[in-house]
């Protein structure tokens, strides 16, 4: 799966960003490059610059990943575990994933009922933090944004895959065990070590068109 965070140097929820002189496409080349349309040599001609905003979050059915692109405040909205976290703290291995429930309020019902108090009492988890996605501005299907630290992928592995062996799913389970969600699809992620290759704040040399 592939996933990246942005952090935009203009505010496009402004009102005066909201006319484009251009609309966005994606050519058929784009959308094989990003995993959002399989790679068999289908003719895909039909599907040529799609609009931008409609699909960014498209996908996911077609045996391909989805492409999501959300749009979160730049700062957390809720914080559940770990605050005041330093970097002398230790390591961090972060786990970040998008979230689409089947419906948004039991899907909801279950994250504060079940699945936050679930990861806050973990040992294994040193930071907790979410925010809703923004769905009003590029149309994204996702409804939330998740991020937890551990130390490394064994703390990850020990809270997340065995202690929930023996969670109880909820009504709308996609799938028999946690999270419950059909893998890459209705929950989609990466995870992140501090020594991360690309640091877009500093290495930044201004946009560099790919086509």
């Amino acid at each position: 799966m592939q996933m990246t965070e942005h952090y935009w140097m203009v505010n496009e929820m402004t009102p005066e960003m909201s006319v484009n002189a251009f609309t966005e496409r994606m050519p058929v080349e784009v959308l094989r490059w990003q995993g959002m349309i399989p790679d068999n040599g289908t003719d895909l001609s039909h599907e040529a610059n799609m609009d931008g905003d409609t699909h960014r979050a498209s996908g996911g059915d077609n045996g391909c990943p989805p492409f999501v692109f959300a749009h979160v405040p730049i700062n957390w909205a809720e914080d559940y575990k770990g605050k005041g976290r330093t970097i002398d703290d230790g390591p961090n291995y972060r786990w970040q994933f998008v979230l689409r429930w089947p419906c948004e309020k039991t899907g909801e019902k279950w994250f504060h009922e079940v699945f936050v108090p679930y990861f806050q009492n973990r040992p294994e988890v040193n930071r907790f933090v979410s925010s809703k996605i923004y769905h009003d501005v590029v149309g994204c299907s996702f409804h939330r944004l998740v991020e937890m630290w551990f130390e490394g992928p064994e703390e990850w592995y020990t809270a997340a895959v065995e202690g929930t062996q023996n969670m109880e799913a909820p009504d709308w389970a996609q799938e028999p065990q946690f999270s419950f969600l059909k893998s890459n699809y209705n929950i989609v992620g990466m995870f992140l070590s501090d020594m991360v290759s690309s640091d877009n704040l500093t290495q930044y040399r201004g946009y560099i068109t790919m086509r």
